[in-house]
């Protein structure tokens, strides 16, 4: 994987990963890390992450190590994930 993130917040229903400014963003490599995640036995959490811009959203997926596509968080959806 040629983008780098470090591991914000884990509990059992979520990860949360923030952008650290690698060769590539985790948004170009989005299916790659979900896959990392998924390798790992993470894969039925929801994924959120920060971007490169500091915006929290979430990479969505099948629960199986395949990406399925961006979700923006509304601001309600962003204050529930950084409250936990």
């Amino acid at each position: 994987m040629r983008c780098s993130f470090e591991t914000v917040k884990t509990t059992e229903g979520m990860l949360v990963i923030r952008d650290a400014d690698g060769m590539t963003s985790v948004t170009n490599q989005a299916d790659q890390v979900v896959r990392h995640f998924n390798d790992l036995g993470m894969g039925v959490r929801r994924l959120y992450y920060y971007d490169t811009d500091g915006k929290l959203d979430e990479l969505e997926h099948d629960g199986k190590g395949k990406f399925l596509g961006f979700k923006t968080l509304t601001d309600e959806e962003r204050a529930e994930v950084e409250a936990v």
